[in-house]
């Protein structure tokens, strides 16, 4: 494959990741596309100049560093930026990447919109954690709890492929992570996980 060629690869691979991760940062795609190439940081920004300037296939603005999108900036852009961090701080954080199992952004249940569900592998045996992630943006009164609830005691969510991965014969639900400044409701039903904001490195380094 010639550079031409091969250049344009990189940039649909790129284009297509930005689609996939909404709002992402310099520092993100860096790590993702350019991490193992010799002068890997002035390639990336090489890059990703061309493809906004030269190319319009990618938008960006300035928030710390550059943040690249698609289509018409969404008012959510800070929320959905605050979603791709998390995954790619676990991402990056995991020794390995690929025990990501199952990862499914603004993932739909009976009652209510997550934004993300997750089933990560931590043992050799397959078993590991799974949760739903929600995004506190302190706006508003947070009731996602109470949704969560009720979805547990419907039952419906035992259908559900992810409730017994490993064809055990015994379900569980996931765990509900919030990362939000303030405390969430307490549950007695469900496991409920709050983690600050800039946290999540260090909940992941001490095995979840």
């Amino acid at each position: 494959m010639n550079t031409f060629l091969y250049a344009c690869e990189r940039e649909n691979r790129i284009r297509g990741f930005v689609l996939l991760f909404p709002y992402c940062s310099t520092s993100i795609i860096y790590q993702y596309f350019f991490v193992n190439l010799p002068s890997g940081k002035r390639k990336a920004r090489q890059v990703l100049e061309r493809m906004v300037k030269k190319r319009g296939t990618l938008k960006r603005f300035k928030y710390g560093e550059y943040i690249y999108y698609l289509g018409k900036k969404s008012p959510q852009w800070l929320h959905m930026y605050n979603v791709t961090k998390f995954h790619f701080d676990i991402y990056f954080n995991l020794q390995n990447p690929q025990k990501i199992i199952y990862y499914k952004r603004e993932y739909e249940y009976p009652f209510g919109k997550a934004d993300a569900l997750y089933y990560i592998q931590l043992r050799a045996d397959g078993s590991g954690i799974k949760f739903f992630l929600e995004m506190d943006d302190e706006t508003h009164e947070f009731k996602k709890i109470q949704q969560y609830e009720e979805y547990f005691k419907s039952k419906l969510w035992i259908k559900e492929f992810w409730a017994d991965p490993l064809k055990k014969g015994v379900p569980r639900f996931p765990m509900v992570v919030v990362v939000s400044e303030r405390k969430p409701p307490d549950s007695e039903i469900i496991k409920v996980v709050h983690l600050k904001p800039g946290s999540v490195v260090d909940w992941v380094a001490n095995g979840f």
